[in-house]
């Protein structure tokens, strides 16, 4: 009994600092601290260095007195920790890496992973004490990280919806003037408009691959502008007379956080034709695999291939292996375009398994059932190279925008 009584205090204890740790950030959250006071309070409650890498808005906080010895690259290394673990919807974890030991959490919102929170050091083993702060802490910061974007957007909004226009085309000549300099760009210039994806999709949100791209730009003294479009990141660059430098760093800047980006580069164009420019880019992501594989694709590059993107969209719609793609697109497995896509471009099932963190059994099974579906087998060359096309095709078809 004298045991028993003595767990259920123990217990007592444990769930009362459980409560204290909710209770603490509710508070904060309620208040609409600052992040470094949601960081600071993590810090005091678990006794640890805290870190937080929050990418929409670009900010990153180290705090704690052994924060001083560790290397600026740490937080790049947990997030590429992070992903490569897949942790997803705020769970903690624990990591090991360069870095030493860490309990992690993702910090996730409706549109995508956006950072990565972290305890490190103290003097106390690991306990659910941690796991709980670090959890806390990742949902404070994801609705944090919202209100941030909310209040930098009110500042931007006018910017942003001028160089959404642009891209899309809808500005009349009349307009165009105004509307160039409330995007931040010169009427009489010329630039190139970059579209950007991640891989894995869903690896992060589009505004995270924005900010990325604006600040490795940046870092390279080029002057650069970027919005969402829909799902799709868009940047308009300059100077024209050289889109492809300093575009290299942003798949860099990517890998260092665990992921991989893909870049379509359009052709260079005065601001009222930038909607062409746009359209090219996005062809050149779409197309860049079949140009030489993931990286960075730009339209002149594409060649022949780009005549996939002039097919008339009445002419696909009579064609079998589009129909057969469409019902993969729509079917049980959502993924299954994505997976197809992949296998396709490597040839192998178990670098297909490590591109997409799928065990190679389970992508052997799935790609015998999309056979099933296709009519064909994915076994030849030349088998693999109709249904990417037929992928291709059906990606051209439904990219937004005009």
């Amino acid at each position: 009994m004298k045991t028993l009584l003595k767990q259920l205090e123990k217990a007592d204890a444990e769930a009362a600092r459980a409560l204290r740790v909710i209770d603490e950030f509710d508070r904060l959250v309620a208040r609409e601290v600052p992040l470094e006071r949601l960081a600071s309070a993590a810090a005091r409650l678990s006794g640890r260095t805290v870190g937080v890498e929050e990418t929409l808005n670009d900010r990153r906080i180290v705090l704690g007195s052994p924060a001083r010895s560790r290397p600026p690259t740490v937080a790049e290394d947990v997030s590429a920790a992070a992903v490569a673990r897949k942790l997803r919807g705020r769970r903690a974890a624990r990591l090991s890496g360069p870095f030493g030991e860490v309990v992690a959490a993702s910090v996730d919102v409706a549109s995508g992973r956006i950072g990565t929170v972290w305890l490190a050091d103290g003097d106390r083993p690991w306990d659910t004490l941690d796991d709980l702060i670090a959890e806390r802490l990742a949902a404070a910061t994801a609705i944090d990280a919202l209100r941030e974007r909310e209040r930098r957007r009110a500042l931007e909004a006018h910017d942003a919806a001028a160089l959404e226009r642009i891209l899309l085309g809808d500005v009349d000549g009349e307009q165009l003037e105004a509307i160039a300099r409330r995007a931040g760009l010169d009427p009489a210039g010329r630039y190139a408009a970059v579209a950007l994806e991640e891989r894995p999709v869903g690896a992060v949100s589009p505004e995270v691959l924005v900010r990325l791209a604006e600040r490795t730009l940046r870092e390279e003294d080029r002057l650069c502008r970027g919005v969402v479009l829909g799902r799709s990141a868009a940047i308009v660059v300059e100077p024209a007379d050289d889109p492809m430098a300093g575009l290299a760093g942003v798949p860099e800047a990517a890998a260092r956080r665990g992921f991989a980006v893909l870049v379509g580069v359009g052709e260079p164009a005065g601001v009222g034709d930038l909607r062409r420019s746009w359209r090219e880019a996005r062809e050149a992501l779409t197309l860049g695999a079949l140009a030489g594989g993931p990286g960075i694709t730009r339209f002149r590059d594409l060649g022949a291939l780009s005549l996939l993107a002039r097919i008339p969209r009445e002419e696909l719609a009579g064609c079998a292996d589009l129909e057969r793609v469409g019902r993969l697109q729509a079917g049980r497995e959502p993924d299954d375009l994505r997976l197809l896509e992949t296998y396709c471009e490597t040839g192998s099932l178990r670098r297909t398994a490590e591109r997409l963190h799928l065990h190679h059994s389970t992508v052997d099974y799935r790609v015998k059932r999309i056979e099933r579906v296709l009519g064909f087998s994915l076994a030849e060359p030349a088998g693999r190279l109709r249904a990417l096309l037929a992928v291709k095709l059906t990606t051209l078809g439904r990219t937004p925008g005009p």
